[in-house]
């Protein structure tokens, strides 16, 4: 009697663990493919925007900054340079004026600017009330 008595413990021992391992199956494949929102796109893991785009949609120029609402200048030496062109302070800050969205200008110093042209631009873009913000370049890196 003794013998049948383990092979049922035995046999409920390995329904509880098939019916675990089916469990796990289930949620490894729910959370894997997304369906509860975690796990990733065979893209990556990005999103696809959602939307549609009218044909009538506006062109950007290239002096418009992008929808980033931030636009790039590096300080190399004593010069300033925008769009991979060397302009003035006072060219920056008139194209900066002119686009129609505000946008946040990003400086990027480079190990060889000056600290008399980077405290000019700074204090041009605090006059003007144009925000900014200082990125250190990673040319020694």
């Amino acid at each position: 009697m003794s013998k049948e008595k383990s092979k049922k413990k035995g046999g409920g021992v390995i329904i509880f663990v098939i019916l675990l391992l089916i469990i796990l199956a289930v949620l490894a494949f729910l959370f894997g493919n997304g369906m509860l929102g975690f796990g990733g796109n065979s893209d990556g893991g990005i999103m696809p925007a959602i939307g549609t785009v009218s044909p009538e949609a506006e062109t950007v120029s290239d002096d418009t900054p992008a929808e980033t609402n931030y636009i790039d200048v590096t300080v190399s030496e004593d010069k300033y340079l925008y769009n991979n062109d060397t302009v003035t302070i006072d060219e920056l800050i008139e194209k900066i004026g002119s686009f129609e969205k505000e946008c946040e200008v990003h400086i990027t110093v480079s190990d060889t600017a000056t600290l008399n042209a980077v405290d000019d631009l700074k204090a041009a873009f605090d006059n003007s009330g144009i925000a900014y913000m200082i990125i250190e370049s990673a040319e020694a890196e």
